[in-house]
């Protein structure tokens, strides 16, 4: 699947890369992957032929859950790191469709609080980042002092 793998994969290592080189990277990788779903919203019709709404078109779709679902995550890593990924000048389609999406009645309300997800995350990226550097480890590589 296209965002779990690449989108994630981005996002995670853009938000949570033990070095700088690393978070680069994933930034880079995550605009590409951003350029590839304005593409495919922006490529998407309606059945009456118009601009889609949503990646299913007139109504919310598999696509858009899943995106969806990572939306709070987007916006606490922007928070945090103090720089927007979702640009009205790179990504207006799906700057458009993130609001579309978080006003829509079947998510309206079910997304978790901003604010306490930044909290949440706060408090984890110690865990997280152990357990990355654990990982790195476990699979034969060996972490240096310019790596954490």
């Amino acid at each position: 699947m296209f965002i779990e793998d690449k989108f994630l994969s981005a996002l995670k290592g853009w938000s949570m890369g033990l070095t700088e080189k690393v978070k680069s990277a994933s930034l880079e990788e995550l605009y590409s992957v951003l350029q590839i779903l304005e593409t495919s919203l922006g490529n998407t019709k309606t059945k009456t032929g118009g601009g889609a709404v949503f990646f299913g078109g007139e109504e919310l779709g598999y696509v858009d859950i899943v995106l969806g679902s990572m939306l709070v995550w987007i916006m606490a890593t922007e928070k945090v790191r103090e720089m927007k990924v979702l640009d009205e000048k790179k990504t207006p389609l799906l700057v458009s469709w993130s609001e579309r999406f978080c006003a829509h009645s079947a998510v309206k309300g079910l997304l978790p609080d901003l604010e306490k997800l930044i909290e949440y995350s706060m408090v984890n990226q110690p865990f997280w980042k152990a357990m990355a550097e654990a990982a790195i480890v476990a699979a034969g590589g060996v972490l240096s002092g310019s790596d954490v």
